[in-house]
């Protein structure tokens, strides 16, 4: 007592002991039930394969901590035809508490403090031409007759290579658009095609969905002139319905660059004659002339195909606006179908087995179709709080050793009893389902002992548990203990005169410690 009357009671070892074991447990719970990371499913029934991704990385394993969802995504399949039924059926392991125990069993069938812990533990032209370049030189070795060229010839010279060279420039821009309109055309004639071979290639059981998108949208970019990431309007899709306009307003351009290649031409042919009337070397005048040759050759060609363009176009129809919508329709839809479905489910038992069925669906009607039955799934759940039992043999000891008591010449005297006692015990085990072979948890025991003084007493247990297995187990418990045990009673201590030959004595409660295994071979 101190002086506002206030009694403190100081704490002994065995309970600082036993008050930090409960706070390591309590800490490992907690641990165990933080950090919770979907599991995703991926079963590509094309390739009938699958795989896992947890936290964005790949895993071997399906395995969800308790509280977790699985994301199953049935991927890569024609889901115009299919629709995707999933089914699950569940199990915990069942880990009764029998097996070693019954060796152990006490009294009749329900008898017993092991039957009272096992009931409490039960849960697009025209090709390009090459035009070699032309070249004067001022000093003609090896030849029979010298002739010196003049400046002026050379500046002609000159003067002719880059003419051919803008002529060239322009070339490849009629061709670039003669290749344009080419491709339209072309694609005029096959849109209607196209068109139908898009809307039906969804519902054709023999290819994939890959090459169903693909094919799809490479018919439909050609109807609607789109390619990549360019952007649709409803402008777009008027001009579209008027290929003449489109078409037509290329063939302008074709013909603006034939123009313009004629008064390049017209350059040329002045810059050849007045070449050709100066002394050049008969090799030179053959390579100039050979080269005009060709460029007017070219240029005429050019002209030529304005004029079978301009008729060809008189025979280009035009889109129902109400048909081409539907199209862009199909193709934004396309565009963004991923042949996918995404079904979120919630396994609680320790073992998840999913089916996923294929069913043809009622409109697409395709011949042949027939429900398709695809590989089972298993998904293994941990964590979450598990309460079981096992029964096995502890061995106990208490901190103050026990002792037996007696008189010798009238003085009481003690010896030491055996350090450690055998006890049958029975755990109950609260521990997070670990996804691997090993769980660590807490468990509270009840034992008898079978040997010596303590045979048939009651002894309690608590601690950590190390648990090995899932469904056949051995357990490794240690921790704290608390029985019974006899000390002297009435104030006497060792050595005090006692002259009667019975010691009086008491049996009281004290704390130890211990180490457990136990075992159950029989779950499922």
């Amino acid at each position: 007592m101190n002086q506002l009357g206030l009694k403190f009671t100081q704490k002994t070892p065995q309970t600082l002991q036993m008050k930090n074991a409960l706070f390591v447990l309590l800490f490992f719970f907690t641990f165990q039930i933080s950090n919770a990371q979907d599991l995703h499913i991926y079963y590509d029934v094309t390739e009938d394969s699958i795989f896992y991704l947890k936290n964005g990385q790949p895993t071997k394993e399906a395995v969800l901590k308790k509280g977790e969802k699985a994301v199953l995504h049935v991927i890569n399949y024609n889901d115009y035809i299919y629709d995707v039924r999933v089914n699950t059926s569940s199990r915990d392991y069942k880990i009764p508490s029998s097996g070693v125990g019954k060796i152990f069993s006490v009294g009749g069938e329900g008898s017993g403090a092991f039957q009272q812990l096992k009931d409490a533990a039960s849960n697009f032209g025209i090709p390009g031409f090459q035009i070699s370049e032309n070249s004067i030189s001022s000093d003609r070795d090896g030849a029979a007759n010298a002739v010196e060229v003049s400046a002026e010839v050379k500046r002609l010279s000159a003067q002719f290579t880059s003419i051919l060279k803008d002529m060239r420039d322009i070339e490849e821009e009629i061709e670039d658009i003669g290749e344009d309109i080419e491709t339209d055309i072309q694609s005029q004639e096959f849109n209607a095609f196209k068109a139908e071979e898009a809307a039906s290639l969804r519902t054709n059981p023999n290819l994939s969905p890959k090459q169903i998108k693909k094919i799809s949208l490479e018919y439909m970019e050609e109807i609607l002139g789109v390619k990549g990431d360019k952007k649709f309007d409803l402008e777009d899709l008027f001009e579209k319905s008027d290929p003449k306009k489109i078409i037509g307003n290329q063939i302008k351009d074709y013909k603006t660059e034939t123009e313009r290649l004629e008064a390049e031409f017209t350059k040329l042919s002045t810059t050849n004659k007045l070449l050709a009337a100066s002394q050049l070397p008969l090799s030179d005048q053959a390579s100039f002339l050979s080269s005009f040759t060709a460029a007017e050759n070219r240029k005429n060609s050019y002209q030529e195909k304005v004029e079978q363009m301009e008729e060809q176009i008189e025979q280009i129809g035009q889109w129902d606006i109400k048909e081409l919508s539907k199209i862009r329709y199909l193709y934004e839809e396309m565009k963004e179908h991923k042949f996918e479905k995404k079904i979120i489910l919630s396994p609680e038992d320790d073992l998840t087995q999913i089916r996923i069925s294929l069913t043809p669906i009622d409109s697409a009607q395709i011949e042949g179709a027939k429900t398709l039955q695809l590989n089972p799934l298993q998904v293994s759940v941990f964590g979450g709080l598990k309460i079981n039992a096992s029964v096995g043999i502890s061995f106990a000891s208490f901190f103050n050793r026990p002792q037996f008591y007696s008189t010798r010449e009238d003085r009481i005297i003690a010896d030491d009893l055996d350090p450690f006692t055998p006890i049958v015990t029975s755990f109950i085990h609260f521990h997070p389902q670990s996804k691997n072979q090993v769980s660590l948890g807490g468990a509270f025991g009840l034992g008898i002992g079978i040997g010596g003084e303590t045979s048939g007493l009651q002894t309690y247990f608590l601690g950590p548990s190390l648990i090995i297995g899932k469904t056949q187990r051995i357990v490794f418990t240690s921790g704290l203990m608390a029985g019974k045990v006899d000390r002297l009673a009435q104030g006497f201590s060792v050595g005090d005169a006692y002259s009667e030959s019975i010691v009086p004595i008491k049996s009281v409660y004290e704390m130890g410690y211990f180490l457990g295994i136990s075992f159950n071979f029989l779950g499922n």
